[in-house]
């Protein structure tokens, strides 16, 4: 997903990408490739410098290397800043854990164990 997301930005930069509709006015406001590119760059550095990540345990990947995920966990509705961050998780390699707000207590206790 990483390089097709930089394949992307290189192509299309000044293209929009990222729509956000206005709830009063029912107007969109486009980011563009390069725009979503920056920002999400950003929070990936922020995620970095705070350590904000979480180790996984060690685990075999199917070429049988041992291998840890940075995982970050979101707890959020599907919105513009939920993919942003998705993208920078394919800048920055990190693995999001999803908590989504439809979800009871039992699951994202769960997950968060």
């Amino acid at each position: 997903m990483r390089e097709v997301f930089l394949e992307s930005v290189q192509k299309y930069g000044d293209n929009p990408l990222l729509g956000t509709r206005n709830a009063i006015t029912g107007q969109y406001h486009w980011k563009t490739y390069k725009q979503c590119f920056n920002i999400s760059q950003n929070v990936g550095r922020s995620i970095q410098r705070y350590s904000l990540t979480s180790k996984s345990e060690e685990f075999l990947d199917i070429y049988q290397n041992t291998v840890r995920m940075d995982m970050l966990g979101v707890f959020s509705k599907n919105r513009e800043e939920w993919l942003l961050l998705e993208y920078s998780d394919f800048l920055f390699n990190f693995t999001l854990v999803p908590l989504y707000d439809t979800l009871c207590e039992e699951p994202i206790t769960l997950i968060l164990e």
